[in-house]
């Protein structure tokens, strides 16, 4: 280190490490923040931000007032409303900008307009740090005042390097070397008028990766991305400053090996019209700026996340809660903030100190906790949560953040699961139970059925009367018994046996039926089919009996003055056909319309007729089996439309 003796001022006897030292150890009085906006709800929003940034706030409502609050104090930064009435933003701001000690002031304009290029180039034009658009979520523009205030404190710290070091260069070429040479963190340079570099340091060579033999007497445009340079931007840079103005812009650089920085620059002119050059000073910002974009980016993802996010500070006090949490428990985010997080949980009082206070001690020796957690709405009602708990500390402080799920859904779905595994093994259970009970009736009713018939064959002329009578009521109950039993394991047989589908043509099968059945032709009955029918998707054999029974039915319950009329006809419902039968009996009631498709239902009006109540409950569990459906249409003494629907064929 060299000692330099100059004669005047304490300052021309500092080395450049003393300077340095003076600038950055020395405390700058912190400045307020003037907030010009004539809407009292956005002021009080944006000064709930700021106070939490601890700076001082001056609201103005209007232009004037701010023109006079700007005459009293320096200001950190100036947030301005783009629409007031009397004067907009953009008109306060270039007043603001007309006045030289208001020069360097950082303005951010705030609008909840849309950002056109027209405006923002408006704003820019006007030296503004930024343009912030409204609504924006709270935590980004937290997070953007912050970082344009730390670059106002340390532009201002650069401004007073660069201050002391101008008077400090005033006296000495010597020490204007060790100056720029000392300058590693920030790159020093000089251009010519023309906007060639003529001086470089050691800082701008670390920082930019030329060397001081490679860029002396290169333009200042070497440092531009091609798209700057194309657009003039280093020269309109030097032209703004040529009236005594600094330049200042943020923009992305490029080094020597072609990467990319982004970078905060000022540009000052040396003499009148820059007659003696330009000085820059430069810093490299990129891991500001990716902190600032990868804060963004968190921010984005706890605003959309549907799990809750809270954050808890040791107090247990709320300091932020994202929407999911806000929609989840019933409270808007001003409530929440600040509010106890205990009043989330649904515990009794007692019982709730215990599992807070079991949560802090697990914190004393993990950072992690996980589990099922009551949680209570705004209104009182109780949800479960699966809840995750982390712990971490910020500038001595300790958080907790706590992520939580509502399982209310998961819950209810898995207990429905439950509940319908639990009816799936009843249903098997009845349907085995109710097949071995049948399959074990046949043959002691076929005994019985046989020695009714050997009675009334050998001993018929014996009894007559009433003994002959009560005997073949015998028989007939026992057929009856039979035809019961038969048809409770046609259902069994349903669910057991597999139905593998093909192509069923219903002409052949209708026709088939006919030629096979008396019963349906005359002079029992009149069957009509109104041809043709279609081609369906399904399993013959099943639809041989689905048929059968609604043909039996049909001819079955007609009143007995009434030649059973029955009409077989069908209609295409996209790729699905819908096969009538449609007769002329006595018809159904219309609450007994879905009963009689349950097994051993019958409706009254049937009473009188003979039947087993079990033949409509096949026709629909064969249907299900096969991908259909099965209904009825009628009216009481008028006849009734039953219809069976199924997959149409596909052409392939």
């Amino acid at each position: 280190m060299h000692e330099y003796a100059t004669p005047t001022t304490p300052s021309s006897r500092l080395t450049a490490d003393g300077i340095r030292h003076r600038v950055d150890t020395q405390p700058l009085p912190r400045r307020s923040i003037l907030i010009v906006d004539d809407n009292p709800e956005k002021t009080l929003a944006l000064q709930s931000v700021v106070e939490e940034l601890g700076y001082g706030i001056v609201v103005a409502p209007s232009a004037d007032a701010a023109l006079r609050e700007l005459l009293k104090q320096d200001f950190a930064l100036a947030l301005l409303d783009v629409h007031m009435p009397a004067m907009d933003g953009f008109e306060l701001a270039a007043l603001i900008r007309s006045r030289p000690a208001h020069r360097d002031l950082g303005i951010v304009f705030m609008s909840s307009l849309d950002q056109t290029d027209d405006r923002l180039e408006s704003a820019y034009r006007l030296g503004a740090i930024d343009f912030i658009g409204l609504p924006a979520r709270r935590p980004v523009i937290k997070a953007k005042l912050a970082s344009l205030l730390g670059l106002q404190e340390r532009t201002h710290r650069l401004e007073l390097f660069a201050d002391e070091s101008a008077r400090f260069l005033e006296h000495s070429d010597a020490r204007f070397r060790l100056l720029l040479d000392s300058a590693e963190d920030v790159a020093i340079f000089f251009l010519d008028a023309r906007g060639v570099v003529a001086e470089w340091s050691a800082g701008a060579e670390l920082c930019t990766g030329w060397s001081k033999a490679e860029i002396v007497g290169r333009d200042l445009s070497v440092f531009f991305v091609p798209g700057d340079v194309a657009d003039r931007v280093p020269q309109e840079l030097l032209n703004s400053t040529r009236d005594g103005r600094r330049g200042m812009a943020e923009r992305w650089l490029a080094r020597k090996d072609g990467t990319r920085f982004w970078a905060r620059f000022y540009v000052v002119a040396l003499g009148a019209n820059a007659e003696a050059g330009f000085g820059v000073l430069l810093r490299d910002t990129t891991g500001q700026k990716n902190a600032e974009q990868e804060l963004q980016v968190k921010a984005e993802v706890l605003e959309s996340m549907s799990e809750s996010v809270c954050v808890v500070d040791e107090e247990l006090r709320v300091v932020y809660a994202n929407p999911a949490a806000c929609r989840t428990c019933g409270y808007d985010v001003r409530e929440l903030t600040g509010a106890d997080v205990r009043i989330l949980n649904d515990y009794p009082p007692e019982e709730q100190a215990v599992h807070v206070d079991a949560l802090l001690a697990h914190f004393e020796h993990s950072r992690h906790w996980s589990g099922e957690w009551r949680n209570r709405r705004k209104d009182g009602s109780s949800f479960l949560t699966h809840t995750r708990l982390s712990a971490f500390s910020h500038q001595g402080a300790k958080y907790y953040v706590c992520v939580q799920e509502d399982l209310t859904s998961r819950k209810q779905a898995e207990a429905a699961l439950r509940r319908n595994t639990e009816l799936q093994e009843i249903v098997s259970e009845l349907e085995a139970f109710s097949y071995s009970v049948s399959h074990d009736l046949k043959s002691p009713l076929r005994t019985l059925r046989g020695f009714a018939d050997a009675v009334i064959q050998d001993y018929g002329l014996v009894l007559k009367g009433p003994g002959l009578n009560y005997m073949q009521r015998i028989q007939r109950a026992t057929e009856r018994l039979e035809s019961m039993v038969e048809d409770i394991l046609s259902v069994s047989r349903l669910s057991r046996d597999s139905l593998p589908l093909a192509a069923v043509d219903l002409n052949q099968l209708v026709a088939a039926i006919l030629d096979d059945s008396p019963p349906f032709r005359p002079p029992h009955a009149d069957v009509a089919v109104t041809s043709p029918l279609p081609v369906v998707l399904g399993h013959e054999a099943s639809l041989r009996q689905v048929l059968i029974n609604l043909l039996a039915n049909a001819v079955k319950f007609v009143p007995p003055d009434r030649r059973p009329c029955v009409i077989v006809w069908a209609d295409i419902e996209g790729t699905y056909a819908r096969i009538w039968v449609e007769d002329n009996g006595i018809g159904v009631k219309p609450e007994d319309q879905e009963r009689i498709f349950r097994a051993f239902e019958r409706s009254e009006t049937v009473h009188p007729f003979v039947g087993s109540g079990v033949g409509l409950a096949i026709v629909r569990r064969t249907l299900e089996r096969l991908g259909g459906t099965v209904g009825v249409r009628s009216h009481l003494g008028a006849g009734s439309q039953f219809w069976i629907r199924l997959p149409l064929l596909k052409p392939n």
